[in-house]
């Protein structure tokens, strides 16, 4: 029997937040709703203004932002 190797949960959408050099810091939430992973994303823009916040499905970005401001 073959065991899936991955994340303990695997939602749809994570929220992840960028350096402004572009590299991942942290995975900050996994969603299953895009309602949800946007609240999660302002908040979490809010916190940091000054790093990029996305929300992603898959690898597809869906929403970037900086701070108060969707890029």
């Amino acid at each position: 029997m073959a065991w899936r190797m991955g994340r303990i949960f695997d939602h749809p959408y994570r929220v992840v937040r960028y350096s402004n050099r572009g590299d991942m810091i942290d995975e900050l939430a996994q969603c299953v709703h895009f309602d949800l992973a946007r609240a999660c994303q302002r908040e979490a823009a809010r916190i940091w203004p000054d790093d990029e916040v996305t929300v992603q499905h898959g690898i597809r970005i869906m929403v970037k932002m900086r701070g108060t401001e969707q890029i």
